[in-house]
């Protein structure tokens, strides 16, 4: 019994003084990012396909730019906080952010240390639906990415994924979808299975033939996401399609 108060009380005298110091991260991690006012933030959420997303965007956004991106799920503040604190420098253009919720509002706490000027959401389901309560609870707290972003912000998202079309529809910022439909700002056809996936992408009246070895409808729709961000950061097409081929 005694260890065990102990125990209790010593984690009591300890969650401020971490609290305290993950706060001083934080300060810190917002101060730096200040020193780089020309750096373009990404940062993507949805319930599934944050990482995916994440590595795809930053392999063709390096076809003209330098990119820092947050490593393997370090999508938490300390995790971001942490990249920020021991990578970002000025070499870095732009800086790609995963941001993870498991809770009420974690998306707005995120974009209170790095506002995006570009925000993505992949897709909205019903994971962590355990932590959320309720489904409003995580449509609600997916879209703080839009809402607490830059005031300029350019929002992507999956129209094909029923919330997200909510999301794009009631959105007034400048915003790009990709989906099937023929009013999709970028609209994915002609989908074939072989050896490797061959697609389509309708953009602006011009269709783009792309093919890929990764497996999956699910990689096509995050492929598409990441081609239509890159395509108005001045990527050019030819290397977009080279860099999804291989």
């Amino acid at each position: 019994f005694c260890e065990g108060l102990i125990i209790t009380l010593a984690n009591l005298l300890n969650n401020p003084i971490e609290k305290l110091i993950n706060y001083s991260y934080i300060v810190r991690a917002k101060q730096k990012l200040k020193q780089y006012p020309n750096l373009i933030v990404i940062g993507i959420t949805g319930s599934f396909g944050k990482t995916s997303t994440k590595n795809y965007l930053c392999e063709m956004l390096k076809q003209k730019y330098n990119v820092l991106i947050t490593p393997n799920s370090y999508n938490t503040p300390m995790g971001i906080t942490k990249t920020i604190l021991e990578n970002l420098n000025s070499s870095y253009d732009i800086f790609i952010v995963e941001m993870g919720a498991d809770h009420n509002n974690d998306i707005k706490k995120l974009c209170k240390i790095i506002a995006p000027h570009i925000s993505i959401i992949t897709s909205v389901g019903s994971q962590h639906l355990k932590t959320f309560k309720s489904i409003d609870n995580i449509i609600n707290t997916k879209y703080q990415i839009v809402q607490y972003a830059k005031n300029n912000v350019k929002f992507f998202t999956n129209t094909d994924n029923k919330i997200c079309k909510i999301y794009y529809d009631v959105t007034k910022c400048e915003k790009f979808d990709i989906g099937t439909s023929n009013i999709c700002f970028c609209k994915i056809d002609s989908i074939k299975f072989g050896n490797k996936i061959t697609f389509n992408l309708l953009i602006n009246n011009n269709s783009y033939c792309f093919k890929t070895n990764l497996l999956g409808i699910y990689n096509i729709y995050n492929i598409a996401l990441s081609v239509c961000v890159a395509i108005t950061l001045g990527v050019e097409i030819n290397k977009l399609k080279s860099t999804v081929e291989n």
